[in-house]
């Protein structure tokens, strides 16, 4: 086997091993696996991109306790993922992470939560009928208080699958909360047709009604 071959082949074991522990919430052991895949295969555009999420799941843990550390891995994450954006601008699989990416770098500085949703809207213009795309960017538009918008984003969710539990149930609590009584009942009466006796959509119906 030559060296290349066993480079790229360890660099394949550190992205397993960081990729892991990226699912699993240990963004520190996921950034120093990353890294060292990175390291030996710089030219893999999949590492780097694992590794921007790291970065910023690392920047969110440490920014109460190592607040230059964190600022440095900001930095990455956003160098990382904006450069695989620009050199693969069709790919939605970068795209995906790329919000994973932005939404957590949001949780420490909100001016990245227009960030997430304007990488959350060319995803859907790459990906139009993906729901679950359209779901997430209601649910971060409700969090910043556009709840009219919130609730276009839901219509189009539930238009391109009306089986779409959780998009119904959620477009009734925007409804309900922006004073749509009558439509929000609707809705959750749509989530019992789905899913008959529905805990969470009886006890809104109960209140409501």
């Amino acid at each position: 086997m030559g060296f290349t071959l066993i480079r790229n082949y360890i660099a394949d074991i550190y992205f397993a091993t960081g990729n892991q522990a990226n699912e699993s919430g240990n963004p520190g052991r996921a950034y120093n696996f990353l890294s060292s895949a990175v390291s030996l295969n710089p030219g893999e555009p999949y590492y780097r991109s694992e590794l921007g999420y790291a970065a910023a799941a690392s920047a969110s843990v440490l920014i109460d306790q190592e607040s230059t550390l964190s600022a440095q891995l900001k930095a990455t994450a956003i160098e990382e993922t904006n450069n695989i954006l620009e050199s693969h601008p069709k790919n939605v699989s970068f795209f995906r992470t790329a919000i994973r990416t932005f939404y957590m770098l949001s949780t420490i500085d909100k001016e990245y939560t227009e960030k997430t949703l304007q990488i959350l809207d060319k995803t859907i213009a790459l990906s139009p009928t993906d729901t679950k795309l359209t779901y997430n960017k209601a649910i971060i538009l409700g969090q910043m208080g556009k709840n009219e918008e919130a609730i276009e984003a839901l219509e189009q969710t539930v238009k391109l699958k009306p089986n779409y539990r959780d998009a119904h149930y959620t477009l009734g609590l925007f409804l309900f909360e922006t004073g749509q009584k009558e439509k929000a009942i609707e809705e959750m009466d749509t989530v019992l047709k789905l899913i008959p006796n529905d805990p969470e959509a009886t006890e809104k119906l109960e209140k409501w009604q």
